[in-house]
């Protein structure tokens, strides 16, 4: 299929871009000189009043009586006025050509004639004095300045018609290039898009496999586009026609590889179900040492467990004898310390009854100290309160003895309950060793009888596991042959898994290769 290409454009994109840039500036260029000139008119229109109002002024004052003109406001008026003329005759040539070309040269005409008339009456003012003032020379300056008084209304009248004409004359150039630069850009827009539409027309037909398209290509960046996707258009059927050819061998050499594998892992399906046999006969003999092996550890752990519990009992047992022993020793001792407490207690009650003995007589004494402070009178007063005072100290003694005396007595109750306690302990303790040699004993003869069941057991489970790791290694060694047999018939399998991929992928690839139109 053949497509035109590049509309036939000569300019490249960068043509046409460059002549949109011109464009544009000489769209801007027409506006900014408009606005310019319509500035210029309106300055003039302002100077044009200043002009109107001075010589007004000028006007009014020459029609005063001679003595009351002042030359200098006329003189200062003048100058006001020339400000019009010298806007105007600053003008470019450009400017004053364009006035000409509209037909508005009469403005430029007018203002070189009041220039001169205006020059005028400031160099003949000027060449007055107050004094020679007369109205010879008023009626000069009226002259002077009647041409320019008469002739600003025409000035003004032009000025108004060409400031509108200006005005219109823009507007309608600004809006006519922009509607020719808004058609160019249009209408280039319209054939650079014609060109790139062009291009997504092939790129989707390719995107679907039609790689017949052509193109005649043009000059532009676009025809360039163009032109490159084609040249890869024609790479890409090169490779496919290739790909078709390699297609073709591969799928025949997946075909014929296939076929082989297929038989191989026929025999070796065969080969691992043999081995499977073999394999199992072995187990059940090796499952059946081992029950007998672990049996015979089992009551080996057993045992040796009893063996371990019955000798921590025994000497559990004679550290229990050790420590009654002790404990009974401490029994005895105690009831010594406890004896010695009584009899010190009852040298206590003997010492409490000599002190109460020698309470009874210090009271004695205080109750005669006493009487012989009474029979003394005044000089006894103070060894009465004395007497008084031991006699107390005496009396609270004696009270604290009897407290004391209580207190042993219930002591030495307390102590003999307590001796015929420990008498019953040291009793039972003894009791309890005599026991627990005798239960020292019977445990130490279980301990002699399990060793000699570990003993038979040990023997049992060394030959059990003696023909264990035979039947072990022969199992291990099968299991070696049976391993590698799998290792073989998946290895097979997955070569002809890997075939029949490769017959598929040989199938997908010549119907993705039959999508595309080469030609």
């Amino acid at each position: 299929m053949v497509l035109r290409g590049g509309m036939n454009i000569n300019c490249s994109l960068r043509c046409r871009f460059f002549l949109i840039l011109i464009m544009a500036g000489f769209s801007f260029f027409v506006a900014l000189f408009g606005m310019r000139l319509m500035h210029k008119l309106t300055e003039f229109s302002y100077y044009e009043r200043e002009h109107v109002v001075a010589l007004s002024n000028v006007h009014y004052e020459l029609q005063k009586k001679e003595i009351n003109i002042n030359v200098n406001f006329i003189v200062e008026q003048v100058q006001r006025a020339r400000r019009q003329t010298t806007s105007v005759n600053s003008l470019w040539d450009g400017d004053k050509a364009l006035l000409r070309l509209l037909g508005k040269g009469l403005i430029l005409e007018l203002s070189d004639a009041s220039e001169i008339k205006l020059g005028q009456l400031v160099r003949y003012a000027s060449s007055i004095s107050k004094d020679g003032l007369n109205s010879e020379s008023v009626e000069e300056m009226k002259r002077l300045v009647s041409w320019s008084y008469t002739n600003s209304d025409r000035f003004g009248m032009e000025l108004a018609d060409i400031s509108k004409r200006v005005k219109s004359y823009v507007y309608f150039l600004v809006v006519a290039i922009n509607c020719i630069f808004f058609f160019v850009i249009l209408l280039l827009m319209k054939k650079t898009r014609n060109s790139i539409d062009e291009i997504v027309h092939v790129m989707d037909g390719m995107s679907k496999g039609d790689l017949t398209y052509r193109t005649i290509p043009s000059n532009d960046e676009v025809g360039k586009m163009q032109s490159s996707i084609m040249a890869m258009a024609a790479g890409v059927c090169a490779l496919i026609e290739s790909i078709k050819h390699v297609q073709g061998d591969l799928f025949n050499s997946a075909v014929e590889a296939l076929s082989i594998s297929q038989s191989t892992s026929s025999d070796i399906c065969d080969q691992a179900g043999k081995i499977d046999e073999f394999v199992s006969a072995l187990s059940q003999i090796s499952f059946a040492i081992t029950e007998t092996s672990n049996a015979a550890s089992k009551s080996e752990v057993i045992s040796s467990e009893g063996r371990q519990l019955a000798v921590h009992g025994q000497k559990a047992i004679d550290t229990a004898v050790s420590s009654i022993n002790a404990l009974s020793q401490r029994v005895n001792d105690s009831y010594v310390a406890i004896k010695c407490i009584e009899t010190d207690i009852s040298k206590i009650g003997t010492i409490i009854e000599i002190i109460d003995l020698i309470t009874d007589q210090t009271n004695l004494l205080a109750l005669n100290a006493a009487i012989e402070a009474a029979h003394a009178g005044e000089a006894g007063k103070g060894f009465a309160v004395v007497a008084d005072e031991v006699r107390s100290l005496a009396q609270r003694t004696n009270n604290s003895t009897y407290e004391i005396q209580a207190m042993i007595a219930s002591l030495n109750k307390s102590i003999c309950v307590a001796l015929d306690v420990m008498g019953d302990c040291v009793f039972v303790s003894k009791n309890s060793v005599i026991a627990a040699g005798e239960a020292s004993r019977s445990i130490e003869d279980i301990v002699n009888s399990v060793s000699q069941v570990m003993l038979q057991i040990t023997q049992v489970a060394t030959a059990s596991e003696e023909q264990s790791a035979v039947v072990e290694d022969m199992l291990n060694n099968a299991n070696v042959i049976r391993e590698i047999a799998a290792g073989v018939e998946l290895g097979s399998e997955r070569i002809s898994e890997v075939n029949q991929y490769l017959v598929k992928l040989a199938g997908n690839l010549g119907g993705a290769v039959e999508v595309f139109k080469l030609h």
